[in-house]
């Protein structure tokens, strides 16, 4: 796309700071800085105004839950009905299963061309986090080693194995992330998938 009409239809991203009130007067009007669930809670328990933020300017959110729901419903192509496992149409409670059913084994490769947090900052520190959700026995948090200044076609080629014993229910969640050793990571991208729509030896 020609740069000049790309720049018509763009959003700026922007960062909020501590500073509120200087950065409804400094920050471009149609600048939208996006915010983890964590960081929305930290702002209002800090008792920062941020309504004189948001009464100006669109601030945008994506809770890990609807990265989940998007990720269950992209897997019949985001239209119809999603039906519910065997195991839940039959009543039973996923907590209860005690064998475990399948091996999940994950692999981290490379990626490419991820973008910058925001426009003017410096080239990103990329690590990927991965995240099972589903039956407690399931679920797992891991992550890779940071990359540093590659943003270009970083490489982690890290792997990890993980026990199933409720498959039907699970979700995986992948998330990338600028590393920031003074202030919170930045978040680059995000991809949900159920771990029953998962192939051997899938990309994604």
């Amino acid at each position: 796309m020609d740069p000049a009409f790309s720049a018509l239809i763009s959003i700026p991203s922007v960062k909020l700071s501590h500073n509120i009130y200087g950065d409804v007067k400094t920050h471009p009007k149609d600048g939208s800085p996006s915010l983890s669930e964590t960081k929305i809670a930290t702002i209002f328990q800090g008792g920062s105004p941020i309504f004189s933020y948001t009464a100006q300017r669109f601030v945008k959110s994506y809770p890990k839950e609807l990265d989940l729901n998007t990720g269950l419903f992209n897997s019949n192509g985001n239209c119809g009905y999603v039906l519910k496992p065997e195991l839940l149409l039959k009543g039973l409670d996923p907590r209860s299963v005690i064998k475990p059913k399948v091996r999940l084994g994950i692999g981290i490769i490379s990626a490419q061309y991820l973008p910058k947090s925001a426009p003017g900052k410096d080239i990103v520190d990329p690590y990927v986090t991965v995240q099972l959700f589903g039956a407690p026995k399931d679920e797992l948090k891991w992550k890779t080693t940071v990359v540093r200044d590659n943003g270009f076609n970083p490489v982690w080629n890290q792997s990890f194995d993980k026990v199933l014993f409720c498959p039907e229910i699970a979700m995986l969640r992948f998330s990338v992330k600028d590393y920031d050793s003074s202030t919170s990571n930045d978040f680059i991208g995000e991809f949900s998938i159920p771990v029953s729509s998962v192939r051997q030896g899938s990309f994604l």
